[in-house]
């Protein structure tokens, strides 16, 4: 993986307002970096949760060293759906649960995992220098597990595994990070 393209491109997804392309990024560093280079880089391989954590694991570990964390630093685990009302249904967008609007939507589920780290206040520091530290470790795209037909409707739609399911995906999620590292109580 080329770790320099991999930031510049972040970078420049964060940074933009409008519609993001490859021609755009190597437009904005005048054609520096050709835009043939960015999709061949695009097209590669799928970043994996065992790529994230290979890429976050040292600044992790510079955060457990230094003496202003705290000790209390915690994993954040998160499960989400992106809506995609008018998208068809396909092995990633299917039909789940969403407990905020209490619906069963049409969306992309993932499951996130953050490191926190809540830093020391000290009385010398200045308030805005004391930021809590928190990094992305670990995330997963839970998969439909079956199709299923309602009694009233013709055509079968994929339904997302029940909600029992979900915790094996979280703890699946953090193993990779958490062997080494983290205490979970």
């Amino acid at each position: 993986m080329d770790k320099p393209l991999l930031d510049l491109y972040a970078d420049y997804l964060i940074s933009s307002f409008g519609p993001t392309t490859a021609t755009g990024l190597s437009r904005l560093l005048d054609a520096g970096l050709s835009h043939d280079k960015i999709t061949r880089f695009l097209a590669g391989e799928a970043m994996t949760s065992q790529n994230l954590w290979q890429i976050v694991k040292p600044l992790v570990r510079q955060v457990q060293n230094e003496d202003a964390v705290l000790e209390d630093a915690v994993l954040v685990v998160d499960d989400s759906i992106v809506h995609k009302p008018y998208t068809d249904e396909n092995d990633l967008i299917c039909w789940h649960y969403d407990h905020a609007t209490e619906q069963t939507v049409k969306g992309i589920n993932f499951v996130t995992t953050l490191y926190c780290a809540p830093q020391k206040e000290e009385e010398n520091k200045a308030q805005n220098e004391a930021e809590d530290v928190s990094l992305p470790v670990a995330f997963r795209f839970p998969s439909p597990s079956r199709w299923c037909r309602r009694p009233k409707l013709t055509r079968t739609r994929r339904r997302a595994r029940p909600s029992g399911a979900i915790p094996s995906a979280r703890t699946s999620i953090i193993k990779p990070c958490s062997k080494p590292v983290f205490t979970i109580n």
